[in-house]
């Protein structure tokens, strides 16, 4: 990127939803509404992160062998919706980043971007031996074997018995890969870990991180390379509002509440978020 690339500016409205008394209304629920914030950002201080974005929905993408309807990422309807977001809101998002100077940062699982050989691959941290002499060690509680015990059951009930449906699990991961419209392009970054992510966001003097991928309630927030531990280094993240989802159940897929409410949260947990169609609008001024 030149260095006038980087010194062009865009404005963007960033939304957030306020937790204390505001003196335009009560302080009650029926008014934590969502609202807006306007930032004016460096085209070179910004960075699109992509989290976990896969060819889930796609015809060459993972399901359980034996059983076409079923996406190991939850089901059919979740990989229906998880291409159709990457379609319709990251194939263009990403264009318009690319355009105007924005880097784009592929935050991916290890093995999918061991399919890429732009990736370098991350050594393990090294493991810290606890130091002598120190106190001993407190007694285990609850009792290792109890919670072992009822961790299993949970699991066992709420993702199978672990034979014949974790097995097409593990083959279907074999066929995880990046999307082929948003594969990476020559210079665009590959990382599994904020380490490295850092790294880089600090050797191009790059600050402000929009995000976009999956799940909202998991790895794009919590995950090795999520909002949360970037906003932990003071990075300012926002996320993209139609560029996510997560998983909904019987009670919430009608209307999507799960994701909306994991949206929501990202908002009250101290990062914004912003609509797609402003920000393929604002970077557009940078191109």
């Amino acid at each position: 990127m030149s260095d006038e690339a980087a010194a062009r500016s865009f404005s963007v409205d960033l939304g957030y939803i306020p937790q204390c008394p505001a003196a335009d209304g009560p302080f009650d629920e029926p008014h934590f509404t969502r609202r807006s914030l306007r930032h004016t950002f460096a085209a070179g201080e910004v960075a699109l992160v992509l989290v976990n974005v896969c060819n889930w929905g796609w015809e060459d993408g993972p399901v359980v062998p034996g059983h076409p309807e079923w996406s190991s990422e939850y089901g059919r309807t979740h990989a229906v919706r998880e291409r159709a977001i990457v379609e319709k809101v990251l194939v263009p998002l990403v264009a318009a980043a690319r355009a105007g100077g924005i880097h784009i940062c592929h935050a991916n699982r290890p093995a999918v971007l061991a399919r890429h050989p732009a990736w370098v691959a991350e050594e393990p941290a090294a493991t810290q031996d606890r130091p002598g002499g120190g106190p001993p060690a407190e007694e285990a509680w609850p009792p290792p074997a109890w919670a072992d015990a009822w961790r299993r059951e949970q699991r066992r009930r709420v993702w199978g018995d672990g034979t014949s449906w974790r097995a097409g699990l593990a083959r279907a991961a074999a066929q995880l890969d990046i999307p082929a419209p948003l594969r990476p392009l020559p210079g665009e970054w590959l990382v599994a870990t904020a380490k490295p992510l850092h790294r880089l966001l600090a050797a191009h003097g790059a600050r402000v991180l929009f995000y976009a991928g999956f799940e909202a309630d998991g790895a794009l927030w919590n995950g090795p390379c999520g909002m949360a531990p970037l906003m932990a280094r003071g990075y300012l993240c926002a996320a993209i509002r139609e560029g996510t989802t997560t998983a909904e159940s019987a009670d919430s897929f009608t209307g999507l509440w799960r994701t909306r409410c994991a949206v929501e949260n990202l908002e009250r947990g101290g990062a914004y978020t912003v609509a797609a169609t402003d920000l393929r609008a604002a970077w557009a001024v940078t191109a």
